[in-house]
């Protein structure tokens, strides 16, 4: 994230990002999507407004806008009533004119989008032209819906020539842009257009992963006379544009357009990524050609924190998912439960048959599945251990540095939550700073920890849910079985589960 002392001067009235929240008859849900998007915005270094476009309502959505305009007179919202319904897609570019920020960005007026979501893909903001998000799940939304979506987004990439993940979601753009490129049809493919428009333009992208929901609403549909002429307009265009760029030489500044994401100049030199580039040594080839055929790989969310601020707690943490493959090397079904941005998780996925990685937080298992590299695929998915226990029969569990954030009044709920997820003969695998490192932490890595365990404690939480606990020590990236009130780390390793 950009911070506010490097970002551009900004120009009189202008704000970073213009939020725009089209109703139509949305009176009970736009005040909660309106704090969705304060709340998604509480800590950003980023200025902004919300403008807010009835379309047409005969409720009392505008009387509603109105009344929370003079309820938080701190909040930059601002209501335009449109004199007749003129559709979401017209709304989208007007508004776009009456904003004032540099990017611009549709957040929909039923409150689908978690503030979590709207978040992450502000935490994209000028990586590149375009932030496009995606949705891996969306609850709520029918398998016919389901399949039209992924069909239309198959029928775009097909004509367009690109590969993005989904084209109907609501994406981060630069409002100049939209401005300038603005799509003339209006129907239901009018994101499809303006998106491969700025694409054929030359414009850069980033995909990111969201949680989303789906409401069906009353009297609209995907699937009607008018929007199939519209999907077949924008279609039409899209085609006309991709045989010009074809035959005229004009559009996208880079041959490939999937390049864009894959190779920029921040990730890697130019020089990198000439097709004659060669190293001196012939067995280093293969990194140029791993650049030119999967670009670099991307740190994750906690992983990126750790490299700028204390590289060395990578090889720590590293090290730790080596000690878990190695004890559950060749398992059939392993479970980990708190896996953050599940950069190490790699590691176990190459010693075991297949692997699932759950945590709490969406934010976190959005990063993971925005990064998910087919060759290393593994499950995600979002859970609150203590919520109950993960669906599911696994024959090998891990937690690693999560015990330290659960209460002690709920350690027992928490770990008998994941015995119940495993096999009567499943073992489980809890690793955690102990209480004698504590006064060596940095404030950072304390910030949370309400439940370190010495050696001793880490034995008698296992010794309540397995027959046999093994306890190691761990100082640094080194694994042992030494005194353990000397040792930073503490792993408990216990199987023959006592109520199988």
């Amino acid at each position: 994230m950009t911070p506010p002392s490097q970002k551009e001067a900004a120009a009189p009235g202008e704000v970073d990002v213009t939020f725009f929240i089209p109703c139509l008859n949305e009176e009970e849900r736009v005040v909660p999507t309106m704090e969705s998007v304060r709340a998604s915005m509480v800590g950003s270094p980023y200025t902004y407004e919300v403008i807010v476009v009835d379309d047409g309502s005969t409720d009392r959505t505008s009387a509603v806008v109105e009344d929370y305009r003079a309820q938080n007179p701190g909040m930059p919202v601002r209501l335009h009533r449109n004199p007749t319904n003129l559709g979401l897609a017209q709304s989208f570019v007007n508004a776009a004119f009456l904003g004032n920020g540099r990017y611009y960005r549709l957040i929909c007026g039923d409150n689908i989008e978690p503030p979590e979501s709207m978040a992450t893909v502000m935490s994209l903001l000028g990586q590149a032209d375009l932030v496009i998000p995606y949705y891996p799940e969306v609850p709520g939304k029918s398998r016919l819906r389901l399949w039209i979506s992924g069909f239309f987004t198959t029928l775009v990439n097909v004509v367009s020539g690109y590969r993005l993940k989904y084209y109907n979601g609501n994406p981060l753009y630069k409002r100049q842009q939209v401005i300038r490129w603005a799509p003339q049809n209006y129907g239901f493919g009018y994101q499809a257009d303006l998106l491969t428009q700025l694409l054929d333009q030359g414009a850069t992208y980033v995909e990111v992963a969201i949680v989303g929901l789906h409401r069906d609403k009353a009297g609209a549909s995907s699937v009607s006379v008018r929007n199939l002429l519209s999907v077949a307009h924008s279609l039409l265009e899209i085609v006309i544009r991709r045989f010009s760029r074809t035959w005229f030489g004009r559009g996208a500044i880079l041959p490939d357009p999937a390049a864009r994401l894959r190779v920029s100049p921040a990730a890697a030199p130019a020089a990198l990524a000439q097709p004659d580039a060669m190293t001196r040594e012939a067995q280093y080839q293969r990194s140029i050609d791993l650049l030119r055929e999967k670009g670099l790989t991307p740190l994750g969310l906690m992983t990126n924190q750790a490299w700028q601020d204390d590289p060395k707690h990578l090889v720590f943490t590293l090290s730790r998912y080596k000690f878990v493959a190695k004890m559950f090397t060749d398992r059939s079904n392993v479970l980990e439960v708190g896996c953050a941005d599940a950069f190490g998780v790699r590691i176990v996925r190459q010693a075991v048959k297949k692997l699932t990685a759950t945590d709490f937080d969406p934010v976190f298992v959005a990063d993971v599945l925005a990064r998910m590299d087919p060759k290393w695929s593994f499950e995600c998915k979002q859970h609150d251990m203590l919520s109950g226990p993960f669906p599911g029969s696994f024959d090998a569990a891990y937690a690693l540095d999560v015990i330290e954030h659960i209460p002690e009044k709920d350690e027992d709920l928490f770990v008998g939550n994941i015995v119940h997820s495993l096999t009567p003969h499943g073992a489980l695998l809890i690793g955690c700073p102990t209480l004698e490192s504590q006064p060596y932490a940095s404030p950072q890595s304390k910030a949370g920890h309400v439940n370190c365990k010495d050696g001793p404690g880490m034995k008698a939480l296992l010794g309540r849910f397995f027959e046999n606990v093994f306890i190691f020590s761990m100082n640094d990236e080194v694994v042992h079985t030494g005194f353990s009130p000397m040792a930073h780390y503490i792993i408990g390793l216990g199987c023959g589960r006592k109520d199988a």
